[in-house]
């Protein structure tokens, strides 16, 4: 049995993530430079921790409603 190169997995991986791939089109085919990609990380940033911010400070959910529209056949 041959041990597996968790290493060369990881850059295998790395190389298809989504959002690297998603940069890297913008970059070549709509000319993202380095400045509108930063801007638009901060944006981002800034949604998510607003999101995060505001999911923290909604109320717990009624345990007894947990599975109110699951269905399972």
């Amino acid at each position: 049995v041959q041990a597996m190169d968790w290493g060369s997995v990881v850059q295998r991986r790395a190389k298809k993530d989504p959002i690297d791939v998603a940069v890297r089109r913008l970059q070549a085919e709509a000319g993202l430079t380095a400045e509108a990609l930063a801007a638009l990380e901060a944006e981002v940033r800034a949604d998510v921790d607003a999101a995060y911010t505001q999911a923290l400070s909604e109320p717990k959910p009624d345990p007894a409603t947990l599975l109110d529209g699951v269905y399972a056949s």
